[in-house]
């Protein structure tokens, strides 16, 4: 499951016991529309199944077209269907997911000054990581401005994206006035209950979730570097 959103976000249980149709047509701002209720839009991707489940002889138990999901519990509660902003059947490509479930407009709108969220949820062995990230081996050995490959996730295409706009920006000001944009990154996760930072060499205990008056909630002592391109 894929949460985009602008601004104060829902907690995820509370997003799943709403009537996601009604994000369908989305309210981004940046193209994908303006007449949704609320500025989130839920998107679903149905991974492969995998050889080992095959070997047992296993089957799907799920129907995807473009907006909706059918499980079909076999007996078990029978058939339920389930409305989302867009649904991707496994054999989605990573192109495809990226270019239209709403992350493009949510790097646009974050360039006008909104604060924007993509959220990936679900069980272990889901398939996040390969969404957010792609092959992570291929990733390593990748150069900066190399085309993305196509097992490339939503990060680094949403990265290369946001230097793309930046740059065309910059030099297709309709006001006549310089704009200069300044990007900066963290990398954590969270495993265990511990909060872990990705980017810093030294590998501590785990870092804390504090409060602050005007930094509202933050990660005490997280590295935060200067991204140039």
């Amino acid at each position: 499951l894929l949460v985009f959103g602008l601004g104060p976000c829902l907690p995820v249980p509370q997003l799943l016991r709403a009537q996601p149709m009604c994000a369908a047509k989305g309210s981004l701002p940046g193209g994908v529309g303006h007449d949704a209720p609320v500025p989130v839009r839920l998107c679903v991707r149905m991974r492969p199944m995998l050889a080992h489940e095959h070997k047992k002889g296993e089957r799907s138990c799920c129907d995807v077209s473009d907006t909706s999901v059918v499980v079909n519990s076999r007996g078990v509660g029978g058939t339920r269907e389930f409305g989302f902003g867009r649904c991707y059947t496994p054999d989605s490509t990573q192109e495809q997911v990226f270019s239209d479930c709403g992350v493009v407009d949510l790097l646009e709108a974050a360039l006008q000054g909104y604060s924007a969220t993509v959220l990936a949820y679900g069980q272990t062995g889901s398939g996040k990581t390969y969404t957010m990230t792609g092959a992570e081996d291929l990733l390593l050995e990748a150069s900066a401005d190399a085309p993305p490959a196509a097992t490339d996730g939503l990060i680094p295409r949403s990265v290369r994206a946001l230097f793309h706009k930046i740059r065309d920006k910059s030099k297709h000001d309709s006001n006549g006035c310089t704009v200069e944009y300044a990007v900066r990154a963290s990398f954590m996760e969270i495993y265990n209950e511990q909060i872990r930072d990705l980017l810093s060499p030294v590998r501590d205990k785990g870092l804390q979730l504090r409060w602050g008056e005007h930094q509202g909630f933050y990660v005490a002592g997280q590295l935060v570097v200067d991204c140039v391109d």
